[in-house]
C-alpha cells in the first residue's frame, strides 16, 4: 500500500477529540497532515512529521493530525487524541504510522519494508475513522 491520501476538506475531529491550539505551524501544512511539536524552536512549532529520521525524532514533544491548513507562522489546530475522520477511509484494525513522506501516514505493514523510525498515529476503526493514539517511539525498525 502507499501513503494515505487525505482530502483536506474531509478531515473532521470526532466528538471525543483532544485538540491542541496553542502553537503555530513551522511549515506549510494542510488539514490531514501528520505533524510533530518541535521544541527545539522557541516558541515550539508544529512541523511536518517524517519517518526517515530527518524530522520528528529530535526535539519532538507531541504528534498529531492537522485539522486546518496554514503557512509558516500561522496558528494551527492539531488533534492529538480521540477519534478523527482522517480524510480517507481507514481500514478497521490497521495501525497507521508516520511515513517517509513529509506529513504523510501509511499502514504499519509498509513501514516494515524499510529502515525507518516507528511513530504510531493510531488505529483504524469500524467506521473508517482513526482512533488517534500518537506515539513517537524514537526506535528505528531494521529492514
Amino acid at each position: 500500500m502507499a501513503d494515505a491520501s487525505p482530502t483536506p476538506a474531509s478531515v473532521v475531529a470526532g466528538s471525543d477529540a483532544q485538540i491542541d491550539s496553542g502553537y503555530k505551524y513551522g511549515a506549510t501544512v494542510v488539514a490531514g497532515d501528520v505533524v510533530y511539536k518541535d521544541t527545539t524552536q522557541s516558541p515550539p512549532r508544529w512541523e511536518l512529521a517524517q519517518a526517515d529520521g530527518t524530522a520528528l525524532e529530535a526535539g519532538s514533544a507531541g504528534l498529531g493530525i492537522a485539522l486546518n491548513g496554514g503557512g509558516d507562522g500561522q496558528p494551527g489546530d492539531v488533534q492529538v487524541g480521540g477519534s478523527i475522520t482522517p480524510g480517507f477511509t481507514a481500514v478497521e484494525g490497521t495501525i497507521y504510522v508516520v511515513s517517509n513522506g513529509a506529513g504523510n501516514m501509511m499502514p504499519i505493514a509498509d513501514l516494515l519494508t524499510a529502515t525507518w523510525y516507528c511513530s504510531i498515529v493510531g488505529v483504524g476503526t469500524g467506521t473508517g475513522d482513526i482512533k488517534l493514539r500518537p506515539y513517537a517511539s524514537g526506535e528505528q525498525i531494521p529492514a
